[in-house]
């Protein structure tokens, strides 16, 4: 900002904390810090919500020109921050628009000179207008990285693809009192911010590690120095008897999927405290939204000290994933599985009925577990429902063309023997396919959609198209049903240079 003049209050802090900021408070903010500083911030916008409200970034660098080009990141390592995906959970987009004018003056003002921003305070207006979790379509985004049903999945999957971000942060809340589940047996959950980094097999092994053996344990530390209980994260518990696991494996999240374009990706879930508790500030807005915040703080803090280790890891990911040619494997299926070495774990629970606290032994499975594992194909083709499948791809940004003439081909086809639905909590229910492979000399008629693996998405399009896979298309609700028992799968494996005939 300019020096000297008062900085700009958020909205939340104009309104004392008593209201939240609404979507057009959120634009209106936006504007007036690229005005007050339109060398180092521009308002954008991403696209439009399911209810037509705009999803409103902000572009903050000491090279914005570069940045707003979309031009591949240089020397600054390039940071996309996400709040709010989850319309209830509401300290996210408050602590990104703080951060947004922090960055702009001192003594933040430091971090642009190793990093830059995409700043994504609402990733769902609609649901923050209305007091709810999903967005005007009912939809819970969190999990529609794999289909792409939503406006506002796109426009962020989108923005990931335009800018290329190195790191990648998503902010979530997680209430401690579950109405529903565990508040029945009486008790909620007691944690203050939990970490979680992208966890799928199929990442990148060196920025899967740093961001395991490095980035997670430096921000774990600075946090407990400043008073914050941080951890890893553990999944919901919604039962004094369930299985602990972590946080989900799948690319349904986009966490997962900001890890597939090769980008240090965290979760950052604080506390979302008891509806019914005494607070200074409404749903104890002001503490939740200051914790967030220093977590996001903590975060970037180690962000600016790896600086380097982190863009060059990010950045050659992104090279291995360019090379062309086909070949390498990717494992269809990740779960989580017994820890040999640990088998139960102490998780503290507060007891609603006196406030007591009480340490419970779960069943622990902490341990990830890939399988399935396919050597890819030359390429796929889909023989049916062309035009919804390319829609998906499309928005993918995965390669493919419709054949113009028949052609002859040694395919690999899935006889779907058996098809059932494993029962599991909220979103993390999947498939449970029996398939029957064979191989066949096939002749694909015009209209056929292609898509060859010799792209930079060719894990990615094995994951979404095979009915194996536990990130598949085929999990998604809206296109479960097209995986028919008794039938060919209408999705071919190619595994050979095939002629047009």
């Amino acid at each position: 900002g300019v020096s000297g003049a008062t900085p700009l209050q958020t909205p939340l802090e104009e309104a004392h904390y008593e209201r939240l900021s609404s979507v057009s408070d959120v634009t209106r903010f936006l504007k007036a810090l690229e005005q007050q500083d339109p060398q180092r911030a521009k308002h954008i916008v991403l696209g439009y919500s399911a209810g037509k409200r705009p999803l409103d970034a902000l572009l903050v660098s000491g090279k914005l020109d570069t940045l707003a080009s979309g031009a591949p990141p240089t020397r600054l390592l390039r940071v996309m921050i996400a709040g709010s995906q989850h319309g209830t959970e509401t300290s996210g987009g408050e602590a990104l628009l703080m951060l947004s004018r922090n960055l702009l003056e001192t003594p933040e003002r430091s971090l642009l000179q190793d990093l830059e921003f995409i700043l994504f305070p609402l990733a769902n207006p609609d649901g923050r207008d209305a007091d709810r979790r999903q967005n005007d379509n009912g939809v819970n985004l969190s999990t529609d990285f794999s289909a792409l049903t939503q406006p506002e999945t796109r426009a962020l999957l989108d923005a990931l693809v335009r800018w290329q971000p190195d790191v990648f942060i998503d902010l979530h809340e997680s209430g401690v009192f579950k109405a529903k589940t565990l508040a029945r047996q009486g008790y909620l959950t007691n944690f203050e911010t939990q970490f979680e980094i992208a966890n799928n097999p199929n990442l990148d092994r060196a920025v899967a590690s740093f961001s395991r053996d490095q980035i997670r344990p430096a921000v774990l530390a600075r946090l407990h120095k400043r008073g914050l209980r941080a951890t890893n994260y553990i999944g919901e518990i919604i039962d004094v008897n369930q299985r602990i696991m972590h946080g989900g494996l799948t690319l349904r999240n986009i966490r997962n999927r900001a890890g597939m374009e090769g980008a240090f990706s965290l979760l950052i879930e604080s506390r979302l405290d008891p509806p019914h508790g005494t607070y200074a500030t409404p749903g104890n807005i002001r503490a939740r939204t200051a914790k967030q915040l220093l977590a996001v703080q903590e975060l970037l803090a180690v962000c600016q000290s790896q600086h380097e280790a982190m863009a060059a890891r990010s950045r050659a990911a992104r090279k291995a994933l360019e090379k062309t040619g086909n070949g390498g494997r990717v494992s269809l299926v990740a779960r989580y599985a017994p820890t040999p070495e640990k088998e139960s774990i102490s998780i503290e629970l507060q007891r609603i009925d006196n406030a007591q606290f009480e340490t419970h032994t779960f069943p622990y499975f902490g341990r990830i577990v890939a399988s399935d594992e396919l050597a890819l194909p030359a390429a796929y083709a889909v023989t049916a429902h062309q035009d919804r499948i390319g829609e998906v791809l499309e928005r993918q940004h995965i390669e493919y063309r419709a054949l113009r003439e028949p052609r002859q081909c040694r395919a690999t086809l899935q006889h779907v023997v058996s098809r059932e639905l494993n029962d599991a909590p909220r979103g993390m229910a999947s498939w449970h396919s029996t398939i029957r492979e064979r191989d066949a000399l096939v002749r694909l008629q015009p209209g056929t959609l292609w898509t060859t693996l010799d792209q930079p998405r060719r894990r990615l399009v094995s994951l979404l198209l095979e009915p194996l896979s536990n990130s598949s298309l085929f999990e998604h609700r809206d296109f479960s049903p097209l995986v028919k028992a008794g039938e060919d799968f209408f999705v071919l494996r190619i595994d050979d240079d095939c002629r047009e005939r």
